[in-house]
């Protein structure tokens, strides 16, 4: 969620709020004094987003100009009406089963939900949309913007009701936390959060209590740093449950596992955004900054097979978005531009989103699917 970049009515901004940052400094710094270890960069992670009262997401944020980051979502409406005829395609292929949902995860204020329900409505089709949350704030809104049209609204991927369906996962991954490691003396460390002499918080190397969390090269240049996110296999362990045939459609930062340990990404993927800019160090204004960490799509995929998914197809989202709109351009060749296609050619230019954001497609018990998303697909 970090590309710099119009908010939502009703969405909070929450910038400038020092109070929130020196509670949830002063509630880590009394968590790392507890231990000689300090806490992993993950648990840091975890409080700075999502402590439930004074994390980053604790309270709905602003997307676009006024906020800290900008998605495709924020780019307009072209977006949803896209995966809104993915959708269809998928739901066509399946048979058109009546039991059949569409369920998004990471949904913020509902906006995508809105535009694929519009889009769906456009196409003549009325299918069940879920939203998986459980922050209460962002419920609400959801609530308030979408009305009935929200069939479902479970706090949980395994409260899902759906045999068949669709689930999507727009920036979802990126948020989730992150562990961090250094090579350093010609071994892997643990990179965690202490306090230093001076009284601030800061990163230290320990070793590690175990081997790597994944193969990790065995020589490196020293000081190489990068992450690894635990919660991927578990949440793929829930994902199991959402429904007994369907796709899983993932659009977010990220590379695969040997592209980590380039050596342009010797300071590790990890970042940081406050109002389009990107502070040097996690640990400044804290609850009041995204953090965000590239997604290791070899683990999703490597977790994703072993409970039973198929990789479908990894490719960028300026590959994925035009197969969907092969169609779509071909109705509307020689038209004058409209704000849709303004939107489209934002969403696939190679040097704004189009090369930036992956869309990796999963399936579960769905055998030779054909999805227009993946004709160009690597």
């Amino acid at each position: 969620m970090v590309l710099p970049g119009s908010a939502s009515p009703g969405i909070l901004s929450d910038v400038g709020h020092p109070d929130i940052v020196e509670k949830l400094r002063a509630q880590i710094v009394e968590l790392i004094k507890k231990s000689n270890r300090g806490i992993s960069f993950g648990k840091f992670m975890e409080l700075a987003l999502y402590h439930p009262h004074l994390g980053y997401y604790s309270v709905p944020r602003r997307i676009g100009k006024q906020g800290d980051f900008f998605t495709s979502v924020s780019v307009g409406p072209c977006f949803g009406m896209l995966l809104a005829r993915q959708i269809r395609q998928i739901w066509e292929n399946l048979g058109c089963p009546a039991d059949f949902s569409i369920a998004e995860q990471g949904a913020h204020d509902g906006q995508l939900a809105d535009d694929i329900l519009s889009a769906l409505q456009d196409l003549g089709l009325d299918l069940d949309y879920a939203i998986i949350e459980p922050k209460p704030a962002y419920r609400k809104l959801q609530a308030e913007r979408l009305g009935a049209r929200l069939r479902q609204h479970p706090v949980k991927l395994e409260e899902l009701k759906a045999k068949h369906g669709v689930l999507i996962g727009n920036e979802l991954l990126d948020a989730f936390p992150v562990d961090r490691y250094r090579f350093s003396d010609g071994t892997w460390q643990e990179l965690r959060v202490v306090v230093d002499d001076a009284g601030n918080l800061a990163e230290s190397t320990f070793e590690l209590e175990g081997n790597p969390p994944i193969a990790f090269p065995d020589e490196v240049e020293d000081g190489f740093t990068t992450e690894f996110c635990p919660g991927i296999e578990p949440w793929v362990a829930e994902l199991d449950q959402a429904f007994e045939t369907g796709v899983v459609i993932l659009l977010d930062y990220g590379l695969l596992a040997d592209e980590f340990f380039d050596s342009g990404r010797k300071d590790g993927t990890l970042r940081c955004y406050r109002e389009h800019q990107s502070p040097d160090s996690p640990f400044e204004a804290i609850g009041e900054t995204d953090l965000t960490a590239q997604v290791n799509f070899s683990q999703v995929i490597d977790c994703a097979e072993r409970q039973g998914f198929k990789a479908l197809g990894l490719t960028d989202q300026s590959r994925f978005l035009t197969g969907v709109a092969a169609d779509w351009l071909r109705e509307i060749d020689g038209s004058p531009p409209t704000s849709l296609v303004r939107q489209f050619q934002t969403l696939t230019h190679p040097g704004t989103m189009g090369q930036v954001f992956q869309t990796l497609v999963l399936g579960k018990n769905v055998p030779n699917l054909r999805l227009d998303g993946l004709t160009f697909a690597r």
